[in-house]
Parts: structure tokens; sequence; C-alpha cells
């Protein structure tokens, strides 16, 4: 009984380990995003400021 059902707990903890990560990286990534975007409007403000 125990070698049948100990597989299947491990897997269902790791599954939901990857589904906690998965949210995290969809929740950090428009964050993220948003800095790059933030850099590169900055990077052509000083550009058009130099012309």
């Amino acid at each position: 009984m125990f070698s049948t059902v100990l597989p299947l707990l491990m897997l269902n903890i790791v599954f939901h380990n990857v589904e906690v990560i998965a949210r995290l990286v969809i929740l950090v990534k428009p964050s993220i995003r948003d800095i790059i975007e933030l850099d590169f409007d900055h990077l052509g403000e000083a550009n058009y400021d130099r012309l």
C-alpha cells in the first residue's frame, strides 16, 4: 500500500511546488518588463537630449 501511495504523494508535492513557482514567475515577469521599458525610455530621452 505505502509503496504505491508514497510516490504519488511525492509527485503531488513536486507538481504543487512547480505550480507555485510558475505563478510567482508570472506575477514578477510584468514588473521586470516594466523596469526594462523604463530603462529603454530613459536611454532614449538621454539620446534625444544630446542631439
